[in-house]
C-alpha cells in the first residue's frame, strides 16, 4: 500500500475554481454551490497535510475532486441543453433578446 504522506499531492484548487466559474451556468447555480465546497475541501486538504493529517488530506482532495467533476458535468449538460433547445426553437431566444433590448431602451429613457 502506497505511503499517504510519501506520495506526491494533487492540488485541486484550481480544478475547484474552474468548477466555481463554469457553476454559474448551471441551473439555479447548483454547480456553483458545489464548486465553493470543493473550494473549501481543497483547501482544508491543504491545511491538513500541514497538520501531517494525511488521512483527513486524502479524504477532503477526493471530495474536492469529486464535487469539481459534478460541478463541471451539472454546467455541460447544461450548455448542451440550452445549445439544443437553441437549434429546435431560435425564435423563443429571439423574443427574450428583444425584451431585454426593450428593457435597455426603457431605462435609458428614464
Amino acid at each position: 500500500m502506497e505511503n499517504l504522506n510519501q506520495r506526491e499531492r494533487t492540488n485541486y484548487l484550481p480544478l475547484s475554481i474552474i468548477s466555481t466559474l463554469l457553476g454559474c451556468f448551471s441551473p439555479c447555480f447548483i454547480g456553483f454551490v458545489l464548486g465553493i465546497i470543493a473550494i473549501v475541501f481543497a483547501i482544508q486538504a491543504k491545511s491538513k497535510v500541514a497538520k501531517e493529517d494525511f488521512v483527513g488530506a486524502n479524504n477532503a482532495e477526493k471530495y474536492a475532486k469529486i464535487l469539481s467533476y459534478i460541478a463541471i458535468a451539472i454546467a455541460v449538460v447544461n450548455m448542451i441543453y440550452v445549445a439544443y433547445l437553441y437549434k429546435t426553437n431560435p425564435e423563443y431566444f429571439q423574443e427574450i433578446m428583444d425584451e431585454i433590448q426593450r428593457n435597455i431602451e426603457n431605462s435609458q429613457q428614464k
